[in-house]
């Protein structure tokens, strides 16, 4: 199986849900394998993927809070479900004598989906001073996954306009940084006018900032 899986990692994907190959469809709601674009990753069953992913990274207590927080969701969508369940794992992860380890793991995780809750579940953390976070959210920053390198930067966004001065102060430095990736954090996460996120209304009024 796990050489079938090495070979599916080559391919381009569909262009149509109705044309994903079942067995790929398959891999991808058991969190074996990552999207490869975006027709696979609005595909995925983010119910099914929660509740066959989390009793194996020892977080099944996150299992139903996660589900009845998607329940409560207007909408649905991919876009909103990932931060729902990344804010439904913090008491589990908190609650973990090897916290890091269990977080390392979704961190690690083969499925993009799965590593995004890590990123909200890092967005989400009240706990973390801003510093943190950013350390914390850095190296999906640089993930291999498109996808992932885009919400590192939203999960975080809100603690960045809270705290305008001290971020900027603090990704100035991402901005010079030799990883292209670090450098488009630092830009999309400070963009005044997001496309598809809150505007920034400070730097709006203040674009020399």
């Amino acid at each position: 199986r796990r050489s079938h899986v090495e070979d599916l990692d080559k391919r381009k994907g569909a262009q149509r849900i109705s044309e994903i190959p079942p067995i790929v469809l398959e891999l991808l709601n058991a969190g074996e394998i990552e999207t490869v674009n975006l027709v696979e990753w609005l595909a995925v069953d983010r119910r099914r993927l929660l509740q066959t992913v989390l009793p194996k990274l020892g977080l099944r207590a996150a299992v139903n809070p996660a589900l009845a927080e998607i329940s409560k969701l207007r909408e649905a969508k991919p876009t909103r479900i990932s931060p729902a369940i990344g804010a439904a794992l913090l008491p589990a992860l908190r609650s973990q004598i090897n916290r890091a380890d269990v977080f390392e793991r979704l961190a690690r995780h083969p499925s993009d989906i799965v590593r995004s809750w890590a990123i909200y579940a890092v967005g989400f953390d009240t706990e973390l001073r801003l510093t943190q976070k950013l350390a914390a959210i850095r190296r999906f920053a640089t993930d291999g996954h498109f996808g992932l390198r885009e919400e590192a930067w939203y999960a975080v966004r809100s603690d960045i306009d809270r705290e305008l001065g001290a971020a900027i102060k603090l990704l100035s430095k991402w901005a010079r940084d030799k990883d292209q990736n670090i450098r488009r954090f630092a830009s999309e996460a400070t963009r005044p006018r997001g496309v598809w996120c809150k505007h920034i209304e400070a730097l709006k009024l203040h674009p020399e900032l």
